[in-house]
């Protein structure tokens, strides 16, 4: 779960939580439900309902872009990256499947 704002370059800030999933589920392999309730008071995100990190940092209060990504960082639960890279895209190739996506707005 992550915030990124003020760009990518020197400005760049941003907040993290890195934690497992509910009931120690596994990531890879199984399917789940991840979600970010937005308001005027910060985000809470959630992973198959429950809340998992709520903070109120940099709160947007404009129409913004959802990113969908899966970032994997060497060492970290998915393993090493292999040195040469992932190369190009093959049916074997680490990935993430989305079934569906669903967003929505609440008119105060």
């Amino acid at each position: 779960m992550n915030l990124n704002w003020d760009g990518y370059g020197p400005e760049w800030r941003n907040a993290q939580r890195v934690t497992t999933l509910p009931g120690g589920a596994s990531v890879e392999g199984e399917w789940h439900v991840y979600a970010v309730l937005w308001t005027d008071a910060g985000y809470t995100f959630y992973v198959d309902d429950v809340p998992l990190w709520t903070t109120t940092e940099a709160v947007s209060r404009r129409s913004q872009w959802l990113h969908l990504t899966c970032e994997v960082d060497d060492a970290s639960w998915a393993g090493f990256v292999p040195a040469a890279g992932y190369g190009p895209r093959r049916p074997e190739a680490p990935g993430m499947d989305v079934d569906w996506v669903r967003a929505w707005r609440v008119d105060p």
